[in-house]
């Protein structure tokens, strides 16, 4: 009979004080978490199943990347794909901070890179870390991007585009 008490008061009334916060109170503490920990919100109902991945600020910082990075890099490409994939809207923020040996790892950057350009970056923080101390080199769809207004390199390279030519002067 005990029993019966305890199941009636988890399956009664509990108030859901979370869920009923307006959106943009939710992301501010979504983006408060590293990214694990805000995709694991998806198993608190099915409302919240794709909340996380509609937060604008996306930081994969160096604590996930070396954790997932110490299984094997095709894994951080894949769950970092997977990431990007599931994405729904703009991204303010991009925080990338590896290190990584394989240079298959600097190509799927550059994609990462190229969709968050196209998705309204507007702070681009990226730290590549390389054992044999080879850099990773910006590319080029960052010079393209107007809606970029920060940019934070560490460990990275990249060639400026020549916007336009000088003509000499008459």
């Amino acid at each position: 009979m005990n029993q019966d008490r305890v199941s009636i008061a988890v399956e009664g009334d509990i108030e859901d004080r979370i869920s009923v916060l307006p959106r943009n109170v939710i992301d501010c503490i979504l983006e408060l978490l590293p990214v694990k920990e805000a995709a694991k919100t998806c198993t608190l109902s099915k409302s919240w199943r794709y909340v996380w991945s509609e937060v604008p600020k996306m930081v994969l910082d160096y604590e996930f990347c070396d954790e997932l990075i110490d299984e094997s890099e095709s894994k951080f490409r894949e769950v970092v794909d997977g990431i990007m994939l599931l994405h729904m809207g703009k991204i303010v923020k991009f925080n990338l901070d590896v290190r990584v040996e394989d240079l298959a790892s600097y190509t799927a950057i550059d994609r990462w890179v190229l969709y968050v350009t196209r998705n309204s970056v507007k702070k681009l923080h990226l730290k590549i870390s390389n054992i044999d101390d080879r850099t990773y080199t910006l590319p080029p769809c960052v010079f393209h991007c107007s809606t970029l207004t920060q940019l934070k390199l560490a460990r990275c390279s990249f060639k400026p585009l020549v916007l336009f030519v000088a003509s000499p002067i008459l």
